[in-house]
């Protein structure tokens, strides 16, 4: 993992927060936040102020229209601040590099902060519980099946998990990918998720709920799956640190 002062993908850290970018731009940013230190650090900050405030705040339903009208408003705001960005790096560097990395999302969490107790609440206060409870959890990708900067991680939202895999190789001839859990002292479960990747070698796949695991593989199997890994791991997560128990 590195830190990196002057990062390009950190504007999105604000609507990663929120739950707002787009699908594409969710799986660029879980692929980017695996291996970033610096936006690791943005988004635990953003969420303790978030979870902060979905306690603080009381929920209320906020109209259709304002709540879609200030949704527009904090994604305009992260384009502008994004294009901001791109044009101040073609002229002579009069600030730090770590205040333009802070400026995008911090502006963006600015335009959240006005939407008060209607949609600050409706937003933040319904997933409360769900974000206390996110976690990235980072893996590795063996030579065999990635280039040296191949990464993996899982993200988890409550009871939602995503695999986030770049630049996987693809599976042996014939194979597919398929994903697995470890409690020990059973031996490793099927998830269900069977898989292969296009020429990019980037995928997100959905996991069935971690509790209780202790790891998540991923193997190189027959098209249609096997009942047991029959291949080594090309893929491991390992899902509890140190010294602690799966939940």
């Amino acid at each position: 993992m590195k830190p990196d002062d002057d990062c390009g993908p950190a504007h999105m850290a604000a609507g990663w927060v929120l739950g707002m970018l787009a699908p594409d731009e969710a799986r660029e940013f879980a692929a980017h936040l695996a291996d970033c230190a610096t936006c690791q650090a943005e988004v635990a900050s953003l969420q303790e102020a978030a979870d902060a405030m979905a306690a603080a705040v009381p929920p209320a339903a906020p109209p259709p229209e304002l709540h879609g009208r200030l949704m527009a408003t904090v994604s305009d705001e992260a384009e502008l601040f994004q294009a901001a960005g791109s044009h101040e790096s073609e002229r002579v560097n009069t600030h730090p590099p770590r205040r333009r990395l802070r400026r995008a999302p911090l502006a963006a969490a600015a335009v959240t902060l006005v939407l008060g107790g209607t949609v600050l609440g409706g937003v933040l206060a319904d997933r409360g519980d769900r974000r206390a409870e996110s976690r990235t959890f980072p893996g590795i990708v063996t030579p065999a099946a990635g280039a040296p900067d191949a990464r993996a991680a899982i993200l988890v939202r409550g009871d939602e998990a995503k695999l986030v895999l770049s630049d996987l190789e693809g599976a042996l001839d014939g194979q597919i990918y398929q994903a697995w859990l470890e409690r020990p002292p059973s031996a490793p479960t099927p998830t269900g998720a069977l898989f292969s990747v296009g020429a990019s070698g980037d995928t997100t796949i959905s996991l069935p709920p971690l509790r209780g695991a202790r790891r998540m593989i991923v193997t190189s199997e027959p098209a249609r799956g096997s009942t047991v890994p029959t291949l080594p791991p090309v893929v491991i997560v390992d899902l509890v640190a140190p010294g602690r128990t799966p939940g």
